[in-house]
């Protein structure tokens, strides 16, 4: 999901099954802020993945392995490429040598990850890495921007339902109708 200039959304997980799940919120620089909000369903079955000696790898964003995912927006071989920042999040396993299993490694230039498997259990983590935006961040509620005063401008157009909230005051979440 992209938020853009405005989005308003609902999530619940289906079925009474134990579920995992992640979920990424990414900073837009300043000149993608008000782009239209855009959603995108991505189901596990259609997660591009390549297997390389034993490590399975699911490309969400980007590349990796040589496998790029459905829109192939970032590059990524295992190390971070000099402009690049970003996090190891271990979801379960002790498979990062510095680091202690969920916990998030924040990494910066230079850096990498070395995985080592160290028993039969299966090893998940998550790679994230990005350029880094240099920019400044202000967050009130849900809303994310780079002034107090978009911040305002933002909470005030929510209020209003107007630049990309209008659809705000008929919206209805169907997953809170669902029961459970």
């Amino acid at each position: 999901m992209t938020a853009g200039r405005g989005i308003v959304h609902s999530e619940m997980p289906h079925g009474d099954e134990v579920g995992h799940g992640l979920q990424l919120w990414v900073n837009l620089a300043k000149e993608n802020k008000m782009v239209e909000p855009e959603y995108q369903e991505l189901l596990a079955k259609d997660v591009p993945m390549v297997e390389k000696d034993g490590v399975r790898v699911k490309v969400i964003a980007g590349e990796s392995l040589g496998v790029k995912d459905l829109k192939s927006v970032l590059r990524d071989e295992g190390k971070l490429p000099q402009y690049k920042s970003g996090l190891s999040k271990t979801r379960s396993g002790d498979e990062v040598k510095e680091g202690e299993p969920h916990h998030t490694l924040v990494l910066s230039d230079g850096d990498f990850v070395e995985v080592e498997n160290k028993n039969e259990e299966k090893c998940h983590f998550v790679l994230v890495s990005g350029k880094p935006l240099n920019e400044p961040v202000v967050q009130h509620g849900p809303f994310v921007m780079n002034t107090q005063e978009e911040i305002r401008q933002a909470i005030t157009d929510f209020q209003m339902r107007r630049n990309g909230f209008e659809a705000a005051q008929s919206w209805k979440s169907k997953e809170g109708n669902r029961g459970r």
